[in-house]
């Protein structure tokens, strides 16, 4: 009996010491998963230029291997990189680049809102090297991911247009393509349709391109005829000029073009309301000079950063 006992408290013993190794064992190999969290930090101005595709990051510090990525404003609970992930080592790391996806730059627009984050490699499974969805976001304590919004300006250097708008790339404009050269949003803010004269009074402030005189110059009539509304007006400048004032007013432009049946030509389904597609699909027919149902580079170098909507909104 008492020879029993002794084994018991051996074999207890001995599971305890196991257990204890075991403990041990388990925090000497696997300190990433139980040690500390993982740490950084993104060392970045808040507006940066681009040079090309590059945004370069002057300094990144991690407590381990990581990865510097990039996301869209609005993205930063995604993966949807906007750049390739860039491994960084253990440290701090100097003028780090990160490779924007050209798709994701907003050339049109002049400058955009990023969000950069950090992503911790995972050395207990995934893909090691190479940024995997094992690789979780870094945090702060309170489980708050690390953040650096930059706003960043398009190189424009050797940025083309038409290129841009062209995307199917094969080498003219379609409806839908020269649609999203301009902005029709602040004229519909409010409705699905405009009327006759909401028509007239947007496009005689998209001719009037300075907006501080009193109306449209000799040399603004001039360009819009050339570039919109040719086919609806002569080219007589000094005789619908009333006062002599050497501007158009809007009453002597609603003289003009009341009589025109440019909201008509535009209005497809007479219903006196203009629609967004009507509108497009108006203007398109407008720019398209040869009526050959397509814009090519010359007839879109007409019209382009050289039209504007009556809040001053100007091609995207």
């Amino acid at each position: 009996m008492k020879r029993n006992t002794q084994i018991k408290k051996f074999r207890l013993i001995a599971g305890i010491f196991l257990l204890v190794l075991g403990f041990t064992s388990c925090s000497d190999d696997d300190e990433d998963v139980l040690g500390e969290l993982p740490t950084g930090m993104i060392q970045v101005e808040d507006f940066h230029n681009l040079t090309g595709n590059i945004l370069t990051v002057p300094g990144v510090t991690v407590g381990q291997d990581s990865w510097l990525v990039a996301v869209e404003l609005g993205d930063e609970a995604t993966n949807n990189f906007i750049a390739d992930p860039v491994m960084m080592e253990k440290g701090t790391s100097s003028n780090v680049q990160l490779f924007l996806n050209e798709t994701a730059i907003h050339y049109i627009a002049g400058s955009q809102q990023i969000v950069l984050k950090l992503y911790a490699d995972n050395k207990n499974g995934g893909i090691q090297g190479e940024w995997d969805p094992s690789d979780k976001p870094i945090t702060l304590s309170n489980n708050v991911l690390i953040l650096k919004t930059v706003t960043i300006a398009a190189d424009l250097s050797n940025f083309d247009p038409f290129a841009y708008f062209d995307t199917n790339k094969n080498g003219s404009l379609d409806v839908e393509e020269v649609s999203e050269t301009y902005s029709v949003e602040s004229i519909y803010s409010n409705s699905s349709a405009i009327t006759n004269f909401k028509f007239y009074s947007v496009m005689f402030h998209s001719t009037d391109t300075d907006y501080y005189d009193s109306g449209i110059t000799q040399a603004e009539w001039s360009q819009g005829y050339l570039r919109m509304f040719s086919n609806w007006a002569q080219d007589n400048f000094s005789v619908y000029d009333l006062n002599k004032n050497s501007f158009l007013d809007l009453d002597e432009w609603s003289e003009i073009f009341n009589e025109s049946e440019w909201f008509e030509g535009y209005d497809t389904n007479s219903d006196k309301m203009l629609t967004k597609e009507e509108l497009n699909k108006g203007l398109f027919g407008d720019w398209d000079l040869n009526n050959d149902g397509e814009i090519n580079e010359e007839e879109f170098v007409n019209y382009w950063r050289k039209f504007s909507f009556s809040d001053g909104v100007r091609p995207m």
